[in-house]
């Protein structure tokens, strides 16, 4: 066949045309390889390229030129009859036939994996490589489209086909001189994915079809290849890649990064210490402290002291849920405008509910005005400033693993775990999560299931380059010592941790050194006394009365959604007025008077973040007070409000009670709420509630023995504990004779007597309930260890890494069959409904009851008020039934919306299905009911 390389077409543009609107093989390979150069020379920082040039041996040029070079070839496979003939329109078929010579045929084969068919022998054949490093590359190349092959045959076709990819082959490697450089020698098996996640990035930018317009089969090759590098750097530049991340300054003090503070806390003061010999190589840092420490400081002026001194590229902070990701955002966006003041700066909000951030969609408003990317300063030092902004670039904010690769980011600790799972290309978050420093905040909420996830993540980020901050009030012994053991890739047993008293900063860098600990002194100004009792069920709505009689907030924290519910009900039944905030509140309206609220996940979307609001209003700092001496405090006597909750007051909300009941939870649950009691400087306070009290609700019986029983405290709704007894009943021993808490003082050793192995001295009867639960927990845990495990990418120093058979689980749909979903966190299977109205024989919104019609491809503002009618429900009953329900075609067709489905309420605001409903109620959220039989 003799037929030129411009005659392969690769893309058809708009109007799918070949050959008029054909964009070459060859124009692509050269367009996805330069893409590739411009990101290696321009959009990864400094350490970046020098961590993973030592790691295949080659200095940064040379690492350069092979990383454009396999990213360029990475679509060789398309000139074969399989993808010209086989992928082409039904339309084009016969001109693609007549043009190449082809026989009319359908072709089955995925062209990537024929990229790789073809580099392998090529690469031994033509560079002399040896197979089993052809061979890795060529499974890399071959994994472009999101799942690399656990293998690659080399299997032939026909003959002219194999002699125009190698013609192809060869054109590549002269154009980007490969053919005499020295080889890469990868040290272990990081380099690999983060070699495919650069291929498939590069692949998108090289794939825009606004940067790359078909060139058509005529084009002038030479005239092509001169341009290129002008186009692929235009292209990069215009997805916000490049002079977005503030690249190197001066390292600064910690008082000069934050103004603000005017006296370092210890733990800065030691942080800054250490922060520039830390930089010198990958670290894993662990801080212990309590609130109000400043922890967050320190982690961001280490990640700070890591960019500027070691080359290293931003930093992704990672919290537990979307609602503390939320509340930091603004706290990073002032960081980042205070930090560089006169450049724009590309900070992502990563979660799946992202969009319904206003904050964050205000940054993204931000990225549209190209004035913002290209200041032109003048002579005016005030115009100078005004230029730099915080902004979120769409590109980055258009998907979740695109958002990774922005310098900086906010989000859920989920995202960054999606690395080490195995999804479509997770090696793309790989790639995002390279170099940058990964701060994980509120790490004592992770259970043994997310801390397998955690562990392997560790590994991987060493190898990665990447430094690590982790931010805990406190951790029991045992689990440092495997967060240790996981950053070095160590046997636990072979981990010995410095045994230095709380709070305190532990560090340690690469997979041979020691850990070192320093413990620092707390802040004496937070140190009080939380007086602990008890009280019943029946007398939490009088006990509150009383207390709260002279003014005064309060919360009350649930561990289920019905028992939340449950008791609003109750108190509403006692005489507290609820607040009924309208469907169209927004921040800044008003407060409708009341002095009751309910708080927890099973508010439709939009609806959590009105609530939200208002409860950092109500329960919030408010606004600072100067007193005579300049110190700064807050409105001290409070009205009268009580706070139902769950969970979700317990991390980063930054929240001050006066009084606080709790129902029973793990005791470092119970010390991080009690946190939240007398946080903020107030004076008076009323005089029922000048003494910080935590009430403990009584457990529902005792038995003869004194044994506890935990009732709805432990049933999460599916009939399993949303605690683990064994947990619970340590817990109970240890607090039950206590009549008060000394905080910071008691953290560490409440929690080491609750998680250490040996329980001490306990009634005798106690003994075998112990044992028995004990039982129960580590079968729980080996069960919870094992189910995550088996998800798991292998560690990068895994010699049969690249062999692992990957399992594609799904990150999106959470109605994927558990043995296919990617799981961060052990839960049951969930389904996304949006809540809908029935008015009038026609489907409309709940909120403002704008009809809606469920066949047309929704608008964008649509999606986002569906998405603000949407909660997620994990009972079993309800989850069944609507995954079983067929999604909307015209939700079928956006992205948000394709695995929702509608949950159309009845006048009366319920849907009914069978003996169980659901109902949705403004101030309680869906409630679920069980009815009569029918």
């Amino acid at each position: 066949m003799s037929v030129s390389q411009s005659q392969f077409w690769a893309k058809l543009g708009r109007d799918g045309v070949y050959p008029d609107d054909a964009h070459p093989v060859i124009c692509h390979c050269i367009d996805v390889g330069g893409c590739a150069q411009v990101l290696w020379d321009e959009g990864l920082s400094e350490g970046v390229k020098r961590h993973w040039s030592e790691c295949v041996g080659l200095d940064e040029t040379t690492t350069g030129r092979w990383t454009a070079f396999f990213s360029a070839v990475h679509d060789v496979g398309k000139v074969s009859p399989d993808f010209q003939y086989g992928r082409a329109p039904e339309p084009q078929k016969n001109a693609i036939r007549r043009s190449l010579g082809l026989s009319e045929m359908s072709g089955s084969r995925p062209h990537a994996e024929i990229s790789g068919r073809a580099l392998l022998p090529w690469l031994v054949e033509t560079l002399k490589w040896l197979e089993p490093k052809a061979r890795r590359v060529s499974q890399v190349v071959a994994g472009h489209h999101g799942i690399v092959p656990s293998h690659v045959d080399v299997k032939s076709s026909a003959r002219d086909w194999h002699a125009s990819r190698v013609e192809l082959l060869d054109e590549l490697a002269r154009f980007f001189k490969v053919a005499e450089l020295n080889r890469p020698q990868p040290r272990d098996g990081a380099w690999w994915l983060f070699l495919a996640g650069l291929i498939s990035v590069a692949d998108w930018l090289g794939s825009q079809k606004l940067q790359f317009p078909p060139a058509g089969i005529q084009v002038d090759l030479q005239a092509y290849v001169a341009g290129s590098q002008e186009r692929c750097r235009s292209a990069v530049e215009a997805t916000g890649w490049l002079n977005r991340d503030g690249g190197r300054a001066d390292v600064v003090g910690l008082t000069d990064l934050f103004p603000f503070i005017s006296e370092p806390r210890p733990l800065q003061t030691f942080v800054a210490e250490i922060a520039t010999e830390l930089a010198d190589r990958p670290s894993l840092t662990i801080i212990e402290a309590p609130m109000g420490e400043g922890k967050t400081e320190a982690a961001l002026f280490l990640a700070d002291v890591f960019q500027h001194a070691a080359g290293r590229r931003g930093f992704y902070v990672a919290l537990p849920t979307q609602a503390t990701s939320n509340g930091m955002l603004p706290r990073i966006e002032n960081f980042l405008a205070e930090r560089y003041p006169r450049q724009s700066i590309d900070l992502q909000l990563i979660h799946g509910g992202a969009s319904l951030s206003e904050a964050f969609e205000e940054m993204v408003r931000r990225s549209e005005d190209r004035a913002l990317f290209n200041p032109v300063y003048g002579d005016d030092e005030e115009a100078d400033e005004s230029r730099g902004a915080v902004v979120a670039e769409a590109w980055f904010a258009s998907d979740k693993r695109q958002a990774l690769l922005a310098p900086f980011g906010v989000g859920t600790v989920d995202q960054a775990m999606l690395a080490v799972l195995q999804t479509k290309f997770h090696f793309v978050r790989l790639l995002g999560l390279s170099g940058r420093t990964v701060i994980l905040d509120e790490v004592h909420a992770y259970d043994a299931y997310m801390s397998t996830i955690q562990s392997r993540l560790l590994r991987w980020l060493r190898s990665l380059g990447s430094p690590v901050v982790l931010l805990s009030a406190t951790l029991p012994a045992g689990r440092r010592r495997e967060l240790i053991a996981a950053w070095q890739g160590r046997n636990v047993d072979d981990v010995t941790i410095p045994d230095e008293a709380y709070p305190r900063v532990t560090s340690v860098t690469d997979a041979k050194s020691e850990p070192r600990a320093h413990h620092f002194a707390w802040n004496k100004a937070l140190e009080r006394t939380v007086r602990l009792g008890e009280v019943s069920a029946s007398g939490l709505a009088e006990q509150l009365g009383k207390a709260l009689s002279g003014g005064g907030c309060a919360a009350v924290i649930c561990n289920t959604v019905g028992s939340a519910q449950r008791l609003f009900d109750d108190l509403c039944a006692a005489g507290f007025s609820p607040i009924d905030l309208p469907d169209d509140w927004s921040r800044n309206d008003p407060i409708p008077e009341g002095d009751l609220l309910l708080f927890h996940a099973r508010f439709p979307f939009g609806r959590r973040q009105q609530i939200e609001e208002a409860v950092l209003r109500k329960f919030g700092k408010g606004e600072a007070i100067k007193t005579g001496t300049g110190s700064v405090q807050f409105e001290g006597t409070r009205p009268r409000c009580v706070l139902v909750a769950t969970q979700v007051i317990e991390q980063s909300l930054d929240l001050d009670f006066d009084l606080m009941i709790s129902e029973w939870a793990p005791v470092d649950l119970l010390l991080q709420r009690a946190g939240r009691l007398h946080r903020h400087f107030r004076t008076p306070r009323p005089e029922q509630v000048q003494t910080p009290r935590l009430l403990l609700v009584e457990p529902t019986e005792l038995s003869a023995s004194g044994v506890p029983s935990f009732g709805s405290f432990e049933d999460d709704g599916n009939g399993k504990g949303v605690y683990a007894r064994h947990v619970l009943l340590r817990t109970w021993l240890v607090l039950k004779e206590r009549s008060q808490i000394a905080l910071p003082v008691d953290i560490e050793p409440l929690v080491e007597a609750v998680y250490a192995d040996d329980w001490g001295e306990v009634p005798q009867e106690w003994g075998a309930v112990l044992r028995e639960s004990r039982e129960a927990l580590e079968e729980q845990r080996s069960e919870s260890c094992a189910n995550a495990a088996g998800g798991l990418i292998m560690a990068p120093d895994y010699t049969r890494l690249l062999k692992q058979r990957s399992l594609g689980l799904d990150e999106d749909d959470p109605t994927t069959h558990d043995s296919l979903r990617a799981r961060t966190r052990e839960i049951d299977a969930t389904v996304s409904i949006v809540l809908l109205q029935e008015i009038a024989g026609a489907v409309a919104l709940i909120a403002d009851h704008k009809a809606i019609d469920l066949e047309l491809r929704p608008s964008l503002a649509q999606v986002k008020a569906l998405l603000k009618s949407s909660v997620s429900l994990s009972q079993n009953h309800w989850c069944g039934h609507f995954s079983r329900q067929p999604v909307p075609s015209g939700w079928e067709k956006s992205g948000a919306l394709r695995y929702h489905r509608p949950c159309i309420l009845s006048d009366g605001g319920q849907y009914q299905n069978g003996r169980f409903a659901l109902r949705y109620d403004r101030l309680r959220g869906v409630l679920m009911e069980r009815t009569k039989n029918v």
